[in-house]
């Protein structure tokens, strides 16, 4: 279901059926957490169930995610003030 349409069946290779693309392999993972989480009773944000599958699916290869820290501003710097 994550799989993006093939334009030109007939033309391309088979092999492209075969293959996730990076962009394909992120929908796939939203969808699962989309899924596995949908009853929760304290409903979590979708980044939070989101995180929790990409840390589970890097812990089945030994990986961990690299946290980001955002830091959101109350202030916001207009063109001219550069």
């Amino acid at each position: 279901m994550c799989k993006m349409t093939c334009v030109n069946e007939e033309t391309e290779s088979i092999a492209k059926y075969d293959k996730l693309l990076f962009v394909e392999f992120l929908e796939l993972l939203g969808r699962i957490a989309q899924v596995r989480f949908e009853n929760l009773e304290n409903r979590e944000p979708f980044i939070t169930r989101f995180e929790w599958i990409i840390d589970s699916t890097l812990g089945l290869i030994g990986a961990e995610r690299l946290e980001i820290n955002l830091e959101e501003s109350d202030f916001s710097e207009t063109d001219n003030e550069y």
